[in-house]
């Protein structure tokens, strides 16, 4: 055998062995770029990477993990993961941990940890199991992502969100181009809606009774960016009621328009308290002024019957009286009736107030009412076995009776019944509103309840206002003062009136004097 072909032979062999060791090299280089890659990606993730060992301990974490807690690689690995989290969540790992490797994976499993200056971050995991080739555990390999930061924006949106859903203003947005976009619980329930579907997508003008002043509100909100004011705003059902509204325009980050936000307050009854105290104000205003032209008439009235009795003294006693200084007295006298009518109104009366039956006052002035009563007029009476005791004047407490016995027969036609009732209450059984007089307050005591009620022709809304006003009649005959009368000899007791009215269908009539 020639050495020639051996030596050719050891040639491809030592060829052969270079390219392979030249392939293993470039290998080894792409398999160390990989790894360099890859520690790389794992070191400086934004997310944190962790591994744990069979018993919860670390084998490895990245650059992330570490800054996020503030450790460093040595005193981690090694460590029981349980030692990394808050007290309250320790026995929480330990007994779930075997659950995972049974598992196999868990996902948005959150923990609070503690870091190394002792602060707490809220985190959430992502891990998986890994197995070796035979299916055996190796490893976990779980993605640590700190939440924190997103918790605390999520409870405060959530925060906000609660503030708006349960504030007891109605909030609403519409877009740009004035369709309605939201509407919190309680705007839903101020106009009557019972779903969203109801209001959204439609025009803001349709709840809010902007009409003329559209221009100018649209106006001061592109210049201004908000604007602000009294509106009237309509329910589902079409009924209205006055709001105080605020609006403001919506811009995002850039500073651009995005949508419209209104605050809107119901001061409906608010207006009516004010438009109540206007009222008071103004009749006690005209009280007054009425009661200083009552004394005032009445001193004139008291000189002019004075002048027109020595008149007529002086008219020789065989010669009756002129006619005319006689209708000059008759018209002198009813005038002044007037005025102390006038004067018994405001509530200025005289005379002796001292404790007395109520029932007995009634029972007594009982045969002189029923006599007055038309054939067809039944008069019902109810007096308590235990009277009740107020501090009155027997004169003024008759002619209170009188006038509502009166009114009650004269709403009648030619039948109906009147019943006459006595009894005690206590303050929170009166009515809370309607007083009269308008200023009149329940104190916190028992009452006296003079009620009178009849099946007559009622008292119109319209009416109602005015009843108990001076000279104020629905009738042919009569001066008017009648009520007016009522209204004022109770006031002087301390007490107050209410009325219960409907067209056809009677009146109820409740004089409350303090016991």
């Amino acid at each position: 055998m020639s050495e020639k072909p051996c030596y050719e032979a050891l040639e491809q062999r030592i060829a052969s062995l270079e390219k392979e060791l030249a392939r293993r090299k470039q290998a080894e280089e792409a398999l160390r770029e990989s790894e360099d890659r890859f520690r790389l990606l794992y070191e400086k993730a934004p997310l944190g990477y962790q591994s744990l060992d069979e018993k919860g301990c670390f084998l490895q974490v990245n650059q992330t993990w570490l800054d996020a807690l503030g450790y460093t690689r040595e005193e981690v690995i090694g460590k029981s993961f349980a030692d990394f989290l808050h007290p309250d969540w320790q026995d929480h790992f330990k007994e779930n941990f075997p659950r995972f490797k049974a598992i196999g994976e868990v996902l948005g499993v959150e923990f609070e940890m503690v870091k190394k200056n002792g602060s707490l971050i809220l985190v959430s995991f992502n891990g998986r199991i890994g197995k070796d080739k035979n299916g055996n555990f190796q490893q976990t390999h779980c993605i640590f992502n700190d939440i924190t930061e997103r918790n605390r924006i999520e409870k405060e949106l959530f925060f906000k969100e609660n503030i708006i859903k349960s504030s007891a203003c109605a909030i609403a947005t519409c877009n740009l181009e004035g369709e309605m976009t939201y509407g919190n619980p309680f705007f839903q329930k101020l106009w009557g809606f019972n779903a969203p579907g109801e209001f959204l997508g439609k025009a803001f003008q349709k709840f809010w009774k902007v009409e003329d002043r559209y221009e100018t509100i649209m106006q001061a909100l592109r210049s201004e960016g908000n604007w602000s004011g009294e509106l009237k705003a309509e329910k589902k059902d079409g009924s209205l009621f006055d709001v105080q509204v605020s609006a403001a325009v919506v811009f995002d980050e850039t500073g651009t328009p995005i949508a419209m936000t209104s605050t809107s307050i119901d001061i409906t009854e608010h207006k009516a308290v004010e438009a109540q105290s206007r009222h008071i104000q103004k009749i006690e205003g005209l009280g007054r002024m009425a009661g200083a032209i009552a004394h005032n008439f009445n001193n004139q009235l008291q000189v002019v019957i004075g002048n027109l009795e020595i008149a007529m003294e002086d008219t020789p006693r065989a010669a009756s009286p002129d006619e005319n200084l006689s209708m000059a007295m008759q018209a002198a006298c009813k005038a002044a009736e007037v005025s102390r009518l006038m004067l018994i109104y405001l509530g200025q009366t005289s005379g002796r107030y001292e404790p007395m039956d109520l029932s007995e006052i009634c029972r007594q002035n009982l045969p002189l009412l029923q006599s007055s009563m038309p054939e067809g007029i039944l008069l019902e009476t109810e007096f308590p076995l235990s009277c009740p005791v107020p501090r009155a004047n027997a004169g003024q407490i008759q002619q209170i009776l009188t006038n509502l016995i009166t009114n009650a027969r004269e709403s009648l036609s030619d039948k109906g019944t009147i019943r006459l009732t006595v009894k005690t209450v206590f303050h929170t059984h009166i009515p809370s509103a309607n007083h009269i007089p308008y200023d009149w307050h329940p104190r916190e005591i028992f009452y006296a309840c003079l009620e009178v009620s009849d099946t007559g022709c009622g008292i119109s809304k319209k009416d109602m206002e005015k009843i108990f006003d001076p000279f104020f009649t629905t009738k042919f005959t009569g001066r008017g003062m009648g009520l007016s009368v009522v209204r004022g000899m109770v006031k002087a007791h301390g007490g107050g009136v209410t009325v219960d009215s409907e067209p056809g269908q009677g009146s109820v009539f409740r004089v409350y004097l303090p016991v």
